[in-house]
C-alpha cells in the first residue's frame, strides 16, 4: 500500500469502518429499502403465512416478464418497493400479487 492509499479513508484493512472487514454476524440484522439504509430489523408486521420472493419468482408470477420490464413497474409504482436483504430483491408474494392485480384492474383487462 502507498503513503497516499494509507492517507484515504477507508482503505486500511484495519479501519473498522472499512468495507473489507467482515460485518459483526451477532451484531442485529438490517434492511435496506429505497426508505431507510440500515434501518433494524423490526418484527414482521405480515403475517407468516407471506413468505418473501426473489425477483425471480415475482418476475415468472407476472408471466415471465424481463429483469428491465420489472425494474420499469418498480420506477413507476406499479409493483410496490421490494426489501432488499444482501443486495438482492424480495416482495412479499401476497402484495406483489394484489399490486399486479391492481394494475391489471385499472389497465381494463
Amino acid at each position: 500500500m502507498s503513503s497516499h492509499d494509507a492517507k484515504r479513508p477507508g482503505r486500511s484493512t484495519s479501519d473498522p469502518g472499512s468495507s473489507m472487514t467482515p460485518a459483526n454476524q451477532d451484531g442485529p440484522q438490517t434492511v435496506r429499502d429505497s426508505g431507510a439504509l440500515g434501518a433494524t430489523l423490526a418484527p414482521a408486521a405480515d403475517p407468516p403465512d407471506d413468505p418473501l420472493i426473489s425477483a425471480g419468482t415475482a418476475r415468472a408470477l407476472a408471466a415471465g416478464i424481463s429483469p428491465m420490464t420489472l425494474w420499469r413497474w418498480r420506477r413507476a409504482g406499479i409493483v410496490p418497493s421490494p426489501v432488499v436483504i444482501q443486495g438482492r430483491n424480495y416482495w412479499r408474494r401476497r402484495a406483489f400479487l394484489a399490486a399486479i392485480a391492481a394494475a391489471d384492474r385499472s389497465r381494463g383487462s
